[in-house]
């Protein structure tokens, strides 16, 4: 295995590689919220897959909306 660190390609011995992909998006209050009628945002993967830092500007957004 060889990885990229700090611009230099480095090899590393491994009997094993997991790679995780093909996240999705889970949601499933959001139809139930909204037959109650409550004022609700939907963040982070529930909207959408994305990176934590997209995450936490959607809890950001959301709560200067409140």
């Amino acid at each position: 295995l060889e990885i990229e660190q700090g611009g230099d390609v480095v090899a590393k011995n491994a009997d094993t590689i997991v790679i995780a992909a093909g996240s999705a998006s889970y949601n499933p209050l959001e139809s139930i919220v909204k037959e109650m009628g409550i004022d609700y945002r939907v963040i982070g993967d529930a909207s959408r897959v994305a990176m934590a830092f997209d995450a936490v500007h959607a809890g950001y957004q959301a709560a200067i909306e409140i």
